[in-house]
C-alpha cells in the first residue's frame, strides 16, 4: 500500500524512535504488489542502503536533505555562500564516521547516517520535490551532457524504456539520477537513540522555490531562535532568484525528442511512489 502509516509524531514526517517500526515509503513498495507491513531497520548499519547526502548548518540548526534534479545545485550554492556550509564533513558530521560518503577526489561527504543524535533531535530538516516526469527527463538530459548516456535518435524511446526498467529493478542499486524521490527521502538514520528514517519538517515543490524561500527562512529563524542578518537574507533570496527550471512541459532538449505517451506512462508506473507521496506538490502548506 502506498505510503501507509506515515509517522506524524512531534518528530515530524518519516521519523521513528528506536524500537518503533517505521512505515517506509520507498520504491520497494511497488514491487510484487507492495508490502503488507513495514519492516524495521536492522540493528547493524545496513550496507546495502544508500544514505542521502546532507548539508548541516550548526549556527542556525538546520539540515538540507539533498534531492537531485530538484534545484539542488542552486540550493547548495545558496547555503554555501550565505551560511558557509557544504556537504563536506564538519563539526556535526565527523570525517572519521564509518558511514561517510567518499566521492571523487577523496571528498568526504555527510549523509543522514553520519548525523549524531543531537542533530536528529534538535535540527530543522527540509528538502524540495519535483514532478517525477519532469525530473526524469531532466536526469536524462544531465546523463547525456555528462556522456553517461548516448541516445540514438532512431531508437531513443526504446533506450529510455530500458533505462526505466533498470530503475524499476529493486535488486539493483539505482543510479543517483534515477532513484525515486521516495527512496532518496527515505534516507536511513542510525544512532543510539534513533533508528529509522530522517524526518522532514519542510517539503516544498521546486516550482515554488523562489516564492517559498522567505517562509523557509522564517521557519529556520523561528526554529533556531535567532535572526538571519538582513544582508544574508537578501543574498539568499538573490541567489535563489537566479534559479531557472529547465524542464517545461516538453522536457529538456536532449530528451524531448524521445518523449512519448507510452514513455510517460512508464515513468508514472516506475515512480508511482513519488506520486503517492505527493512529490511535485510539496507538503509545506
Amino acid at each position: 500500500p502506498a505510503c501507509i502509516g506515515m509517522n506524524t509524531s512531534r518528530m515530524g514526517l518519516f521519523s521513528v524512535r528506536k524500537g518503533v517500526l517505521p512505515q517506509t515509503c520507498v520504491r520497494e513498495d511497488l514491487a510484487a504488489g507492495g508490502r503488507e507491513y513495514s519492516t524495521d531497520i536492522p540493528d547493524y548499519r545496513p550496507a546495502i542502503v544508500r544514505a542521502t547526502e546532507v548539508i548541516v548548518v550548526d549556527e542556525y540548526k538546520f539540515v538540507y536533505v539533498l534531492n537531485r534534479k530538484v534545484g539542488s545545485m542552486t540550493i547548495r550554492h545558496m547555503i554555501e555562500e550565505v551560511f558557509g556550509a557544504t556537504m563536506r564533513a564538519g563539526s556535526s558530521c565527523s570525517a572519521d564516521s564509518p558511514d561517510i560518503l567518499l566521492r571523487g577526489g577523496n571528498e568526504r561527504r555527510c549523509t543522514t547516517l553520519t548525523l549524531p543524535a543531537r542533530v536528529l533531535e534538535e535540527y530543522f530538516f527540509f528538502t524540495y520535490v519535483r514532478d517525477p516526469i519532469r525530473r526524469f527527463y531532466s536526469g536524462v538530459d544531465q546523463a547525456v551532457r555528462l556522456n553517461w548516456l548516448r541516445l540514438d535518435p532512431d531508437h531513443c524511446e526504446d533506450q529510455l524504456m530500458q533505462v526505466l526498467l533498470y530503475a524499476e529493478e529493486t535488486s539493483r542499486t539505482p543510479n543517483s539520477l534515477l532513484e525515486s524521490q521516495a527512496l532518496a527521502l527515505s534516507s536511513p538514520v542510525f544512532s543510539d537513540e534513533f533508528r529509522g528514517m530522517a524526518r522532514l519538517d519542510w517539503v516544498e515543490t521546486v516550482d515554488r522555490l523562489q516564492a517559498s524561500t522567505p517562509l523557509l527562512l522564517d521557519k529556520i529563524e523561528a526554529h533556531a531562535g535567532r535572526c538571519i542578518l538582513p544582508d544574508l537574507r537578501a543574498r539568499a533570496l538573490e541567489l535563489v532568484g537566479q534559479f531557472r527550471n529547465p524542464s517545461g512541459a516538453a522536457g529538456p532538449a536532449a530528451a524531448s525528442a524521445c518523449r512519448s505517451a507510452a514513455l510517460d506512462a512508464l515513468v508514472r508506473r516506475v515512480y508511482a511512489q513519488d506520486y503517492a507521496c505527493g512529490c511535485g506538490e510539496g507538503l509545506a502548506a
